[in-house]
This record gives structure tokens, C-alpha cells and sequence, in this order.
């Protein structure tokens, strides 16, 4: 099945004659609204049927649970397609700034509540899913192929030549036999499931080296009716993990007067089966704040959980073999545990980054060079910050030296943010991805941090 809008008018240097993008979420839509300006076909092959509006599917398993679009990240967005915040915050998303209209509870206390510099957009992914894909099928310069998938990479002489894709049979859900689909560039965008390491193996490429953290995180989430008479004095709330509570909580507003309320559960811990047992185990966090904020409150949904929360690194971009004019993009290329909600932004950015790499080279090859090397720039500090945080959860024993140390300076960290601003901004900085990647890392940050010390406050923080 395709869609296609009308009009196909070129609105950058023509790079090539076909790109395709292999993955219909975030990343994927973003690749190929950029791809559109710098090519004279592109086609989007997704798995799924999207839904007609802005409701879950089952290509992003992960989809109903928190997803936060971070400063970084929106402001990416805003320069592929100008003026979208202001379409998504009239769609119901909401504009939350951090730390002044947020509950959060470090594992050395309550981060005070300050006006400071990051703004966040909260809502649900098939709201921002939906926005996106709408914008893109409006513009009418890219086919999106529903129900096909690529079964394999066609290379030669080094170069990629296009890709192996069969289509559903909407009748008997059966697969067709793949057909190649010629291209000058391939974007792979089909996430944390890509297969395309074993693609590159069958081509003889080898495949790339992958580094895995694995916290064992279980979440478990549940909407909620916002109660009407509700006035915390705060948006959103996020109670995080320490080795005697380890489970972490979060509370984020959703379009049409919903709460969305995550639990995260280290260490394998199953996962609550139905509204009862969530409401008791969000008892057990931290601070009442979120399980009294939802004592009253009707639940909208069953408890839903996810459980693929490791942090996956693939290093193409080291691989000596890897076919010319191939680019994964997004969670194909790494992906971060979504308890820090960076994913997104990432993505976003990178595909900001394909935008900029196309202006500026002069050929695809050149383009796509530059491109690995800014995708890993972009990488580098979220994977830092999530995988720092979660080390800690592994043990020590299990750890090299320089993974205790990072993982030690991460919860320390964590404990001074809540008594002094500098530090507290700096972990926003790393958080929204707006800062340079050693943000953390500051020498006045990491003195404050080596001196150590923890917040005493034990009730929630006004705003100031």
C-alpha cells in the first residue's frame, strides 16, 4: 500500500535520483522529509499500516509509555519543519520547563525549583508520531511504502545498490517474495530490532562491534483522568532509583487532561500485572507524590510493560568494510535504556545532522562520511549519561576500573544536584543535550562533585 501527497518540487541540490528509508517512526520520517530536498525519489518502507490518527501501533512497541521531546531535540524538529511545536502544543502537548515546573527527586534529594533554561515537550509518541507523519505526507515528496519490509542489503563493488523489500498480503497476512528497489543511498531507521548486521554479514562485511549495558529495567505504565481539582503546583514528576529504593517513578501530562505514570523496575523485578498492584507499587517509591497525585484518579488503560531497556551501541562507523552510501540512523545505529527519554531527541538531531552533511558536501559519499562521524558526536554523550547512570546498577565486580569510576561519579553527581545549582544545571544541560558533551565533566561541576554532599530537604520544593 503507498500514500503520496501531491507535488513533488525539489527544494535543495539534487544529490542523487533514489534514496530509500528503511523504518516508519521518528527517525525514519525525519530522514526522508531531509532526503526529499536532495533527491528526485525517495520511498519510505515501513512494516506496519499506520493507523489513521494518532493512536498506538504496533511498530513502536514502546510507544505507550513516557516519551519526552527534550530542548535539544525540539528545537531540531522546529528547523526540519517550522512551526510544529506550535502545531504540536495546540494538539495538547505540553510546554514543561525544567526545573521550575518539575517534581524531582535525585537520589541525594529534591532538585530545587528554579527558573532555569530547558524546556521539554510532553505528550504522547502517537501524537508526535502522528504530527510528523502528517507534516511529511502534506509536503507529497516522499512514497511511503505500508506493509513491506526490507529483507536484505544489495552492495557492489563496495557501494550500495539498493535493498530486498516484500509486501504483506492484506488479505492472508502472508509475505510476498522480495523484489530489489535500486537507490543511490539506503537509510536504515528500523530500530533497536534492525537487521542489518546480518545483512552486512551475508555481503561478506563482517558486523559491527556492539557494547550492551543492561540494567534489567522493567517498566510498567498506566494513564490516568488528571484529576479536576488537581493543583500540585507542578507539571510533571520524577522520583528516580537509589540502591535502597530501586525503582523510579514518573509523572507526565498527556493531550486531553491525561496523566501518563511510568514505573521503572531495576533489576528484572516483575512488572505490576493490573491497576491495583501499580497503584501499590507506586506506593512503595521514594515519595507519596505521584501514588497520592493518582489515589483518585481513574485509570484510563490496563497497565501495559515493556521490558527491552538495555543500552545497544553498534559501532558501524568503525567498520572498515561497511558498503559505501549505507547510513543507520537512529536506534539502528545504538539505543539508550528510555528511562532518560533521550532517544527521540537523538534521532531528531541526527537527521538534523543528514540535513547538514547533504548542504554541505559535495557528494553523497562525502556527505554520508561526514555524517557517521556527527551521528557519533551526537551519540557519544547520551550514551555516557545513560549508561553511567546504569552501571551502577550492574555491581562493582562485574565492572572495569573506568566503568566503577564513571559509574561513581554519576551517582555522586546525581546527589550534589540537588543542593547545588551549577551541578543541577549541568545535568540538565547533559539531560536536553543543549550543552557541550563534557558539561558534566566542568571542572568547577566536578569539584563540587568530588566534595560531594546531599540535599536534607524531605518535602517537595516550591517553585522560586
Amino acid at each position: 500500500m503507498e500514500r503520496r501527497g501531491g507535488g513533488q518540487a525539489l527544494t535543495g541540490r539534487l544529490m542523487g535520483e533514489r534514496a530509500i528509508v528503511l523504518g516508519g517512526g521518528i527517525a525514519g520520517l525525519c530522514a526522508a522529509h531531509v532526503l526529499s530536498r536532495f533527491f528526485g525519489e525517495v520511498t519510505l518502507v515501513e512494516r506496519d499500516r499506520y493507523p489513521d490518527g494518532p493512536v498506538w501501533r504496533r511498530g513502536v512497541p514502546h510507544g505507550g509509555h513516557a516519551h519526552n521531546l527534550f530542548q535539544s531535540g525540539l528545537a531540531a524538529l522546529e528547523r526540519l519543519y517550522p512551526g510544529i511545536e506550535r502545531e504540536l502544543v495546540a494538539q495538547g502537548m505540553r510546554r514543561v520547563r525544567m526545573p521550575e515546573d518539575v517534581l524531582l527527586l535525585t537520589p541525594g534529594g529534591w532538585m530545587p525549583r528554579f527558573r532555569g533554561r530547558h524546556v521539554m515537550l510532553a505528550g504522547s509518541r502517537a501524537l508526535l508520531d502522528w504530527v510528523v507523519r502528517t507534516r511529511l505526507e502534506q509536503a507529497g515528496r516522499v512514497r511511503i511504502r505500508e506493509a513491506a519490509e526490507a529483507t536484505g542489503l544489495c552492495a557492489e563493488d563496495g557501494r550500495t545498490t539498493g535493498v530486498l523489500v516484500r509486501e504483506r498480503n492484506a488479505e492472508n497476512d502472508s509475505w510476498g517474495e522480495p523484489a530489489q528497489m535500486p537507490a543511490d543511498l539506503v537509510v536504515d531507521a528500523t530500530g533497536r530490532h534492525s537487521r542489518a548486521p546480518k545483512w552486512l554479514e551475508r555481503l561478506g562485511c563482517g558486523a559491527p562491534e556492539e557494547t550492551v549495558i543492561d540494567s534489567r529495567t522493567v517498566y510498567a505504565t498506566c494513564v490516568f483522568e488528571r484529576p479536576e481539582l488537581h493543583d500540585g503546583g507542578w507539571e510533571s514528576v520524577l522520583i528516580q532509583a537509589t540502591g535502597d529504593s530501586p525503582q523510579a517513578g514518573i509523572l507526565i501530562p498527556l493531550e486531553n487532561g491525561r496523566w501518563l505514570v511510568s514505573l521503572a523496575l531495576v533489576g528484572g523485578r516483575p512488572a505490576p500485572a493490573d491497576v491495583e498492584e501499580f497503584r501499590a507499587a507506586a506506593a512503595t517509591l521514594r515519595s507519596p507524590v505521584i501514588s497520592d497525585a493518582v489515589k483518585g484518579a481513574e485509570p484510563l488503560t490496563p497497565v501495559s510493560s515493556y521490558g527491552v531497556t538495555e543500552n545497544r551501541r553498534r559501532r558501524f562507523d568503525t567498520m572498515p568494510r561497511l558498503p559505501r552510501r549505507f547510513v543507520p540512523l537512529g536506534d539502528s545505529a545504538g539505543y539508550l535504556n528510555p528511562s532518560y527519554s533521550q532517544g527521540v531527541s537523538v534521532a531528531v538531531r541526527t537527521a538534523l545532522a543528514l540535513e547538514t552533511a547533504l548542504s554541505e558536501e559535495r557528494s553523497i559519499d562525502e556527505a554520508v562520511t561526514s555524517l557517521r562521524r556527527k551521528a557519533a558526536e551526537i551519540f557519544e554523550p547520551a550514551w555516557k549519561m545513560s549508561v553511567g547512570s546504569d552501571l551502577r546498577w550492574l555491581g562493582p565486580m562485574k565492572l572495569p576500573l573506568r566503568n566503577r569510576l564513571l559509574a561513581w561519579y554519576m551517582q555522586r553527581l546525581l546527589e550534589v544536584a540537588a543542593r547545588d545549582r551549577r551541578t543541577a544545571l549541568a545535568l540538565l544541560d547533559a539531560l536536553h543535550m543543549t550543552g557541550p558533551g563534557s558539561a558534566l565533566f566542568r571542572p568547577l561541576v566536578a569539584f563540587a562533585v568530588l566534595r560531594g554532599g546531599r540535599g536534607d530537604d524531605l518535602v517537595p520544593p516550591e517553585r522560586r
